[in-house]
């Protein structure tokens, strides 16, 4: 600590400036000032001031000379009946945080602030001067009114940053809650599909647990029966070259005839998937059937369109480009692969932003390995993981991941067991 600020004490007595401001007589007071180990403490009066509900009068500790001027606010003199009073503290190595020490001000000044005007001439009804009088106002003047402006040029950027924001984070909720509303509806969506393409699986299997019938011979029922409902779904067709025939053909016009054509291939359609699903489903239910990859591909070729996502992709893998996940859920459902993480909310969304999904096949011969690969598109570095640690990130072009490129979260899944590679 400097020894020259262990103990220092001095008075300064205010001279009348403007004398228009004071009242009951001639307007005084002084500035008593203290530091002791230190630490400093201010101590002013004032007395015979005019009381204005407009008027602030305010103590500042002014450096001036002839070329620059810094000026520190110690705070405001309230008055009562004339008279006011201040006490203030400060760092006397850093007073005000200007970076001036308490003997390098030679002005004490208490200026007057009108709520009502900007800073014209500097109005002064006391002053007090260590080492003589010196002009000071017009430099006083500059100092007031350029940290006026600069107060003034941060509170609008404030302001511009809070409405910044505000609308930011307006946005981001409007965002979020769009966000809910198309999880919600395309949730919806898949549960219905869901509901559609199993009702008649389950009304078919209630149906034949019905017969008695056991062993091969259940299996032969249920295989008949299928084939018979499927024949029902299915629309016109030639028996010994004889077309089926409409009792009300009649009764219905062209345009009936054209809706009722549609609905049928749509049925056929819908059927076509529904007795591979069933078929499928008996075979799972065999002992120790498990699906094999070349099933699985063949299952691909049929529902999807094959695709190469990879610029340079390996041998080992082949891909389809995957334009519903009901029918994804379904054929791996089929397959009693049941892996609910490829279907949660985030999946959806980028199934939603994309319109696709991609499924591939991975094949190892030599290591004997053989996996079902699922990729969610994405933007790296903007778009989430879907599935947290256990996916990898393959880029459409390059190797190197770079913010803001395409590519895909892959997850891998054992045709074996069922459970998803961790490889983290």
């Amino acid at each position: 600590m400097d020894n020259k600020f262990k103990y220092l004490r001095s008075f300064l007595i205010f001279d009348q400036e403007d004398s228009r401001f004071k009242e009951g007589g001639d307007s005084s007071g002084y500035v008593k000032i203290e530091v002791r180990d230190g630490k400093g403490k201010l101590s002013c009066q004032v007395s015979n001031l005019k009381e204005d509900i407009k008027t602030n009068y305010k103590l500042y500790m002014i450096k001036a000379d002839d070329s620059e001027l810094t000026a520190v606010c110690a705070g405001l003199v309230p008055l009562a009946k004339g008279r006011g009073e201040l006490n203030w503290r400060f760092n006397p190595f850093n007073v005000g945080s200007s970076g001036l020490t308490i003997e390098d001000f030679n002005i004490v000044a208490v200026l007057v602030e009108s709520y009502d005007e900007r800073f014209g001439n500097v109005m002064c009804p006391l002053a007090s001067y260590r080492d003589g009088k010196i002009e000071w106002r017009q430099k006083m003047k500059r100092f007031l009114n350029n940290r006026r402006a600069s107060k003034e040029e941060s509170l609008r950027k404030f302001d511009s940053e809070k409405t910044a924001n505000e609308e930011k984070n307006i946005a981001k909720e409007n965002k979020v809650i769009a966000d809910e509303e198309i999880i919600s509806k395309y949730e919806s969506v898949i549960e219905s599909k869901y509901i559609e393409t199993f009702s008649e699986d389950d009304q078919r299997e209630e149906s034949l647990d019905y017969s008695g019938n056991e062993g091969e011979n259940e299996n032969v029922g249920r295989i008949s029966q299928d084939n018979e409902q499927s024949n029902v779904l299915k629309p016109e067709k030639e028996n010994n070259g004889v077309k089926n025939k409409d009792d009300n053909t009649g009764e219905h016009s062209d345009k009936n005839k054209q809706e009722q054509s549609k609905e049928d291939r749509k049925i056929e359609g819908e059927n076509r998937f529904i007795n591979n699903t069933v078929q499928n489903e008996m075979k799972s239910e065999t002992v120790g059937y498990k699906p094999g990859i070349k099933e699985l591909a063949e299952s691909f070729d049929r529902y999807f369109e094959k695709c190469n996502p990879f610029k340079g992709g390996r041998k080992e893998y082949r891909w389809w480009k995957v334009s519903s996940p009901v029918h994804l859920n379904n054929i791996l459902y089929q397959k009693d692969i049941k892996v609910p993480i490829l279907f949660n909310p985030m999946v959806l969304m980028a199934h939603f932003k994309h319109r696709h999904l991609i499924v591939g096949t991975y094949e190892d011969d030599v290591r004997d390995l053989s996996y079902i690969v699922c990729g969610v598109p994405g933007v790296y570095w903007v778009d989430e993981k879907p599935f947290g640690n256990i996916c990898r990130w393959a880029q459409v072009e390059g190797s190197v991941p770079q913010y803001g490129a395409f590519g895909y979260w892959l997850v891998y899944i054992n045709t074996k067991t069922g459970e998803v590679l961790n490889i983290s």
